[in-house]
């Protein structure tokens, strides 16, 4: 799977799920989800339902902590990451 495939589907989520405005003019993948106010915590447990369902993939804690999972272009690396650890595909460019 591609990275901008789970980018789009992340974002398609996240602003249907939260909201968002398609003309919010902060919103981006590289904005902040939680520091801007998109995502609150059971945003954050119901963004890792959707990527159980959606990818089959568990985040780990180390990932969940990591700044990597604040903006949907770094979720999209962590859901990638954890798939090719899962099935032990090779790394996409």
């Amino acid at each position: 799977m591609h990275p901008s495939m789970v980018e789009t589907r992340l974002e398609k989520y996240i602003r249907t799920q939260f909201n968002v405005s398609p003309t919010d003019p902060g919103f981006d993948r590289e904005a902040d989800l939680f520091e801007n106010g998109y995502v609150d915590s059971v945003g954050v447990v119901e963004l890792l339902g959707f990527l159980q369902e959606e990818f089959s993939v568990e985040v780990p804690d180390d990932d969940l902590l990591s700044v990597d999972f604040s903006n949907i272009a770094g979720i999209a690396q962590i859901v990638i990451q954890n798939l090719r650890l899962q099935t032990g595909a090779p790394e996409i460019t």
